[in-house]
């Protein structure tokens, strides 16, 4: 008996009225699932260059106030490949200009892939400085040297400023450059 003095056999027909009630006779496996699925870090990577500015090779771009342009990408022959392929690398000519009234940061800048969320490392041979810091009124020139990931799908070149605060869910002003074909090719 419940405590409302009445008997619990209610409860045993319930449950298989449910049961019956979730199974139907068009279900496949697959449930009611659109048939065009796609891995989750593809739609992540495709929101985040949605949320990206389309850069083109030697135009400035602004970002939070820093102004970035990326002169030229190509590939580097200088490197002593360990037979994997994980050696791959690229040079960029970059130059980034502060024409604000306050202190500014050059931005982050990595390759990034459709297929992954693995960005490509950053190596120190490289004489543009990553996160160096640009007074009011100064700018910043040199070369930066990226490695691409390895398997990487449909690369392109990231740069994303820290000189903001970003609320949760939302990302950093970005920009993305494609990599020309003659570079990805050694």
């Amino acid at each position: 008996m419940s405590s409302l003095g009445r008997p619990r056999r209610v409860a045993k027909y319930v449950l298989p009225i449910v049961l019956i009630a979730g199974c139907s006779g068009d279900d496949d496996g697959a449930g009611s699932q659109p048939a065009d699925l796609r891995p989750a870090d593809e739609a992540t990577e495709d929101a985040n260059r949605s949320a990206s500015i389309d850069a083109s090779i030697g135009e400035f771009v602004e970002l939070d106030g820093l102004r970035l342009n990326i002169e030229a990408i190509r590939y580097l022959e200088d490197v002593e490949d360990d037979g994997t392929g994980s050696d791959f690398r690229i040079v960029l000519t970059v130059r980034s200009e502060n024409p604000t009234n306050q202190e500014l940061n050059n931005p982050d800048i990595s390759v990034v892939c459709a297929n992954t969320d693995e960005a490509g490392s950053w190596y120190a041979d490289s004489t543009f400085e990553l996160y160096k810091e640009l007074p009011p009124g100064t700018f910043d020139e040199g070369e930066l040297i990226l490695g691409m990931p390895a398997g990487c799908e449909d690369p392109v070149v990231r740069a994303e400023v820290n000189n903001v605060i970003v609320m949760d869910g939302d990302d950093p002003p970005a920009a993305d450059w494609a990599i020309p074909e003659e570079a990805l090719t050694p």
